[in-house]
């Protein structure tokens, strides 16, 4: 892992942060995750995290007891299932990964009100503010 690979991983991160659509992560990150005290290790789960990704890859992911693969999708949606198959050709070969999304769920809409900013009078809102659970003075 090179400080290019991380720098390269944020930038396609921050991107896809600004989209309201579901994001997967997947792949070989090439990194023994399973040493949760490892530099780098330490480095990616920061990373992910900070753009509120989860890693759903729960266990080895290679017949040596590695994980080195990963499925991260955002915890603000539910979390697909991840089913992680035996590998017995070899340790290098790749796990297959069965992702399952969860069921669709309903959209949640919620109603506000607010003012018009057009028609704004700061006199009417001072009185609001007031009579509000605030009770700023």
């Amino acid at each position: 892992m090179t400080a290019n690979f991380f720098a390269e991983l944020a930038d396609v991160l921050n991107r896809l942060s600004t989209f309201v659509d579901p994001l997967v992560l997947a792949g070989d990150v090439n990194l023994r995750l399973e040493r949760t005290s490892d530099p780098r290790t330490v480095k990616f789960c920061d990373l992910v995290e900070g753009y509120s990704l989860v890693q759903q890859v729960r266990g080895p992911t290679r017949d040596a007891g590695w994980t080195l693969d990963v499925v991260c999708t955002r915890d603000d949606l539910p979390a697909p299932t991840v089913d992680v198959s035996d590998v017995v050709l070899s340790d290098r070969a790749p796990s297959t990964l069965v992702v399952t999304p969860p069921a669709a769920s309903t959209t949640a809409y919620l109603t506000s009100t607010r003012r018009s900013w057009r028609s704004f009078d700061p006199t009417f809102f001072h009185t609001d503010l007031r009579a509000s659970a605030l009770g700023w003075t």
